[in-house]
């Protein structure tokens, strides 16, 4: 796979069709978040959750939830978190006025201090995420027949727990790479410049995301970054056994 950071990643045979389950669990439901706020200290808590617990995945903006989606646990422990989505999980985003190249953006001073519902794509997915990386792995899956579709690399604050799950920051900007592994893209790069230009993001911070996208598609796991930690090949190791839901 060959990338803007001139990356060469040998090829990797993707998932099967099978790989995702054939009867999806019950989904999860945002009524298990029992407040839209965030308490820094209770989301130090490091309880782990078992296979098949319903938790929240939520997008954490200066202690104030953004957007909150309930998931299912497929695996967490000390190696690896991985959380999957179905369609038309109901999911929580704040509301108000929105902005941006989009329109998706909530404006800065857009928000009425409530919360509206939106539904999840109609995509299967499962997020593979590593204790200290600021991004996470997801994979996609077409519903209507299980084909694999593409692998997508979301930049996101690192990941820390809370009450009713998990909690980051999205960064908006995410890499989207085929299902062979043999080129990635650029996705929303729009929107982050937008977050940029409004102050949202700061320079030193998209200086650092743009360094963990750098990472994230690292081959052979050589950038200054972070030198020892796995590269986004090996954590595909992991698809195999994880990524069937019974």
């Amino acid at each position: 796979m060959t990338g803007q950071f001139g990356e060469r990643t040998p090829k990797i045979r993707p998932p099967s069709q099978t790989a995702v389950c054939r009867s999806p669990p019950e989904r999860a439901s945002v009524a298990t978040l029992p407040r839209l706020r965030c308490d820094p200290e209770v989301a130090r808590k490091t309880m782990r959750y078992d296979p098949g617990a319903a938790v929240v995945w939520r997008s954490v903006k200066d202690g104030v939830v953004d957007a909150a989606n309930p998931c299912r646990v497929v695996r967490d422990d000390d190696a690896l978190i991985a959380l999957y989505v179905c369609p038309g999980t109901r999911c929580r985003r704040r509301k108000g006025r929105r902005g941006g190249p989009s329109g998706r953006q909530m404006l800065p001073d857009g928000w009425t201090g409530e919360y509206e519902d939106w539904a999840w794509h109609t995509h299967r997915a499962l997020f593979l995420y590593r204790s200290g990386d600021a991004h996470s792995t997801g994979l996609f899956w077409r519903e209507a027949d299980r084909v694999f579709l593409y692998w997508y690399v979301n930049l996101e604050a690192q990941w820390r727990r809370s009450p009713v799950g998990f909690d980051t920051w999205d960064h908006a900007l995410d890499l989207v790479v085929k299902p062979d592994l043999s080129s990635w893209r650029f996705k929303d790069q729009d929107e982050f410049d937008w977050l940029r230009d409004v102050g949202i993001i700061t320079e030193s911070e998209a200086t650092a995301i743009l360094s963990e996208a750098g990472h994230a598609i690292d081959a052979d796991g050589s950038r200054d970054l972070i030198p020892a930690r796995p590269s986004i090949r090996q954590i595909l190791q992991f698809t195999g056994p994880i990524a069937k839901v019974s």
